[in-house]
């Protein structure tokens, strides 16, 4: 089951957010697709890649040789502009210009940064997001939300950017470890606290579901 969603009232640009199990096989083609055979770069977290990676090449994403692939050592410690600047340096030695496009792969901190290089990049370039974390599905890769730490705080600078298309794929959830699958559904307990009693009910009644991430509950 896939689901497609569009979120409105955005300046400039509708995203699209799809959502679904077994999406990653379609992103490549899609991205193809939309960006008009521009060239492409993706920033991938390491550790997705090395879970993910061979699968991911087989399902037509390019490969490490191919030059459009930045492995990206995601952690809050590496969110920061020497990280955005390294990364710069990279597409400008890989042959980024004007007519290129990111698509960030990962949990919220390859997001955040993704965005906010693309952004600031040949003073802005499209981008897409792959999140592959719960919490960076339900939260930090909606809304355009970038940005990048300084030691006085978290995410003091960035900008609202927002991505062409988000790809949601639940199959990622599988590898997540168990920490990392709470961090997000408390993200998605809160929201149901605040103001969504259906979301709320249906916690409930698929806890068990849920917590064994089943696909169809989740």
């Amino acid at each position: 089951m896939m689901f497609n969603i569009h979120v409105p009232e955005i300046p400039s640009r509708i995203s699209e957010v799809h959502l679904g199990a077994g999406l990653l096989e379609d992103v490549p083609k899609a991205v193809a697709e939309h960006s008009k055979g521009q060239g492409v770069f993706w920033i991938v977290d390491e550790n997705v890649w090395d879970l993910w990676g061979a699968r991911m090449v087989e399902w037509g994403w390019p490969d490490l040789q191919s030059g459009k692939v930045l492995l990206f050592a995601a952690s809050e410690s590496n969110k920061h502009l020497r990280a955005v600047e390294e990364l710069s340096r990279r597409l400008v030695r890989a042959g980024a210009d004007r007519g290129s496009s990111l698509v960030g792969v990962g949990g919220g901190v390859t997001g955040d940064v993704t965005g906010f290089l693309a952004s600031i990049y040949m003073r802005g370039i499209p981008h897409y997001q792959v999140p592959t974390t719960l919490l960076a599905q339900v939260d930090s890769s909606i809304g355009g939300k970038t940005g990048v730490d300084l030691p006085e705080g978290k995410n003091l600078i960035g900008t609202f950017h927002q991505p062409e298309i988000i790809w949601m794929d639940l199959q990622v959830l599988e590898t997540l470890s168990e920490e990392d699958f709470r961090q997000g559904m408390a993200e998605v307990i809160k929201t149901a606290m605040i103001g969504d009693e259906a979301l709320w009910k249906y916690l409930e009644s698929h806890r068990e579901a849920i917590h064994r991430r089943e696909a169809d509950a989740v």
